[in-house]
C-alpha cells in the first residue's frame, strides 16, 4: 500500500477511507508570547485550517472527534468544521490529556474513547503526533527520514486488521498532507 503525500488535488476525494480510519491532525499555527495552553491561532493558522478543511470536506461522516482542550486545538476544530461543512463538534470530546500527549498516551486515549469503529479525528500536538507518524513510516519503510508534522498537517491510517481496543495499534499509514501557504 503506498502513501499519498503531495499537495492536495481537490478533484480527488478521501471517500475511499475505511469506516474505521483514524485521522491525526496537528493544530494550526498559533501565536507566541502567551501561556502555551491558551495560545490562539495566528492568521497563518487560520489559513492553514482553510486548506486542510478542503481535504477533510471529502471525508464521509460519521466522525468521532477527540480534541485536545488547548485553545489552538479547539479553534482548529471549529474552523475546520466551518470551512469543511462537517459537524465535527457534534460528536466531539475535548480531552485535556491530549495536551502535549506522547504516543503511548494518545494510544491509551484512543483505546478508552473509541468505542465504535467509526472514523476518528484526533486533534493534538507535537511531539506525540510526529512520533506516531515516524513510527508508522519506519514500519512501512525502514530507510525513511524522521520528520516533524507541520502545523495543520494530517496523516490518515487504516487499521491493518480488526484490532479491537487498538491493543496492537496495528495501523497502516495511507495518506499524509501538510498545507503549503505561499508568502504574499
Amino acid at each position: 500500500m503506498s502513501i499519498i503525500n503531495s499537495e492536495f488535488d481537490p478533484s480527488n476525494s478521501l471517500g475511499w477511507l475505511a469506516p474505521n480510519s483514524i485521522i491525526f491532525l496537528r493544530h494550526g499555527h498559533s501565536t507566541e508570547r502567551i501561556s502555551d495552553f491558551t495560545r490562539p491561532l495566528s492568521n497563518l493558522g487560520r489559513e492553514e485550517c482553510q486548506k486542510t478543511a478542503i481535504i477533510l470536506s471529502t471525508v464521509k461522516p460519521p466522525i468521532l472527534t477527540l480534541c485536545s482542550a488547548a485553545k489552538r486545538c479547539v479553534e482548529t476544530v471549529n474552523l475546520i468544521e466551518q470551512f469543511s461543512g462537517h459537524r465535527l463538534t457534534d460528536n466531539c470530546k475535548y480531552v485535556s490529556e491530549l495536551y502535549l500527549a506522547p504516543f503511548h498516551n494518545i494510544k491509551s486515549i484512543l483505546q478508552a474513547e473509541r468505542k465504535e469503529k467509526n472514523k476518528t479525528l484526533i486533534v493534538g500536538h507535537n511531539p506525540g503526533l510526529s512520533d506516531i507518524l515516524n513510527e508508522l513510516k519506519f514500519k512501512q519503510a525502514s530507510n525513511t527520514n524522521m520528520e516533524i508534522l507541520a502545523t495543520c498537517g494530517i496523516f490518515i491510517c487504516d487499521l491493518k486488521k480488526d484490532t479491537s481496543g487498538l491493543r496492537a495499534f496495528d495501523l497502516v499509514l495511507r495518506y499524509q498532507y501538510s498545507p503549503i501557504i505561499s508568502e504574499r
